[in-house]
């Protein structure tokens, strides 16, 4: 169970790991919730409804679980999940697929410290830039942490409604690597809504892009 109080050394206590298939149960929960809490200002209940559809359904296991998705921990307790996949062939740019942070853990720079998390992945797997496509509740948090607005679009989800999102890109913050070296500015565009699938990843799924949906609860905070 979730606790209702948070220590003030929250993020001292948070453990970030890569997602199993024995996370998916709870990780569809801190995804649902999370959009349930945060979305419910910028969508209507159909929009909602379908967006919850695609949480439960096959499709959203194979985003998860196709792509470098990781779950953060307090104790037992997954409070987060963050996820990023691989760009096209010869492309520098990879993508933010989800940041989810329960609503109970929000506000207190989790999300921040998830999406620089994936950040530092990206980087040292050799990626020099980032996009992202976020739901509208979520653009905020991600403009705060210099990912700058590319487009405005609509995603299909499987049951067929088309919800509005916004896409942004960015450089993470200067994070230097042997590999990789200081990390490039993008302005790059999110493909196509059901675009193709682009790679697999070290579990045998194919990762899905064209899935990519970033979500906070919460804002980033000097609490990184």
């Amino acid at each position: 169970m979730l606790g209702s109080a948070l220590p003030d050394s929250l993020l001292t206590l948070v453990e970030i790991r890569p997602l199993s298939v024995d996370h998916l149960s709870t990780a569809r929960y801190v995804v649902g919730t999370a959009f349930a809490r945060g979305a419910k200002e910028h969508y209507s209940a159909a929009d909602m409804e379908a967006f919850g559809e695609f949480v439960r359904s096959p499709h959203y296991a194979d985003v998860l679980l196709g792509n470098r998705t990781n779950g953060a921990w307090v104790g037992s307790d997954m409070v987060g999940v963050a996820s990023w996949s691989v760009g096209e062939a010869a492309s520098p740019t990879a993508r933010i697929v989800a940041v989810f942070v329960h609503p109970l853990f929000s506000r207190n720079g989790l999300g921040t410290r998830l999406t620089e998390h994936l950040e530092v992945e990206a980087a040292t797997a050799g990626y020099r830039a980032l996009e992202i496509s976020a739901t509208l509740n979520a653009a905020g948090f991600f403009e705060q942490l210099g990912y700058l607005e590319t487009a405005r679009r609509g995603l299909a989800l499987p049951a067929g409604q088309v919800i509005p999102i916004v896409s942004s890109g960015r450089a993470p913050p200067a994070i230097t690597t042997p590999e990789t070296g200081r990390l490039a500015a993008t302005n790059s565009a999110m493909p196509a809504p059901f675009e193709k699938p682009i790679a697999t990843n070290p579990s045998g799924r194919s990762a899905t892009p064209w899935m990519a949906l970033a979500i906070s609860s919460g804002k980033p905070t000097s609490s990184t």
